[in-house]
């Protein structure tokens, strides 16, 4: 319960600094998420474009611009 709480409140102060970046650091962060859960699940670009039908390059654009 003690951890399931810290978690909470981790995301919660996370999502609260994203309230206070602009448009493009906010993409970038999410980009950086995203990336970061890909990478840890030992998933390609490649295979996330597979599974998930999104274009490679529009996975590979997102990773890299937040765009």
């Amino acid at each position: 319960m003690k951890e399931l709480l810290k978690s909470a409140i981790i995301v919660a102060m996370e999502e609260q600094a994203l309230l206070f970046k602009t448009y493009y650091e906010q993409q970038m962060e999410i980009a950086k998420r995203l990336v970061a859960i890909r990478k840890n699940r030992k998933i390609s670009q490649k295979r996330l474009s597979v599974l998930s039908g999104v274009p490679y390059a529009t996975i590979r654009k997102f990773e890299n611009t937040g765009d």
